[in-house]
């Protein structure tokens, strides 16, 4: 799925991921639950031209991993700046 406009999706609207890609491009979506069944991506525009927020969490598979591409700030360990194009891999 691919975003074309800013909040596109109504903010009570959860994310189900299920081996998809969910593309933000350059706008800014704030979202309800993300829940995943199985591996999934997101995909942020590069530059911090996009901005996805999550009310918070639902269910998630054990073992799946949700790859974010293109997350910018900061990254790691609190405290440590990110650079643009990197690539998050979150296993639960």
């Amino acid at each position: 799925m691919r975003i074309d406009t800013a909040n596109s999706i109504p903010s009570i609207s959860g994310l189900s991921l299920s081996s998809g890609t969910f593309n933000i491009n350059r706008y800014a979506q704030i979202l309800g639950t993300i829940s995943m069944s199985a591996n999934s991506n997101i995909i942020l525009a590069p530059l911090g031209l996009s901005m996805l927020k999550f009310s918070g969490m639902d269910s998630f598979s054990g073992g799946t991993i949700l790859t974010i591409n293109g997350k910018q700030g900061t990254y790691g360990t609190p405290g440590t700046t990110g650079t643009a194009g990197k690539k998050l891999s979150i296993q639960h």
